[in-house]
């Protein structure tokens, strides 16, 4: 597997490299939005003949959670392992081992492993984070935690 930075957070407009970032700053996993999660430590993924496989994503921001759409049509609920440490989200596809190479004619659905990382960035509640796999679409839910639903506040300069 190979591994490329990326980031995506509420604002954001591209990864880096590609277009700009809304108030960003440069952080541990690439670029840093003003709120959300950071897209990225990532995309990892089966490097084949066209390069590390990326599994599409939308990330929204509602008032209580950060909601992680992924598009994965025709995979195997079982084989995804969706994971946290050190405050990163790691969602990992192992797919199953096939016997003879099948040959196609065309082939644009490809079922091959791979993985994507989001820097949590301190503002997910981990131990609620919920995950749901239907119709090919995987959803993932993240509690915003605590401290990231405060409101902000306004500072008097003396």
């Amino acid at each position: 597997m190979t591994s490329t930075n990326e980031k995506v957070a509420s604002g954001l407009t591209g990864a880096p490299g590609q277009g700009s970032t809304t108030g960003s700053e440069e952080g541990r996993c690439g670029r840093r939005s003003g709120s959300g999660l950071a897209h990225g430590c990532g995309p990892r993924g089966y490097a084949g003949p066209w390069g590390p496989r990326r599994v599409p994503v939308n990330i929204e921001e509602t008032g209580d959670a950060f909601i992680i759409v992924m598009f994965a049509a025709g995979l195997d609920k079982s084989a995804f392992h969706i994971s946290v440490k050190d405050d990163v989200l790691s969602i990992r596809y192992q797919a199953a081992e096939t016997g003879p190479s099948r040959r196609f004619t065309r082939r644009e659905m490809p079922q091959d492993s791979f993985e994507r990382e989001f820097a949590l960035n301190g503002n997910v509640n981990a131990e609620a984070i919920e995950a749901r796999y239907e119709n090919g679409v995987l959803t993932l839910r993240l509690p915003k935690s605590p401290h990231a639903m405060q409101p902000a506040r306004s500072v008097t300069v003396q």
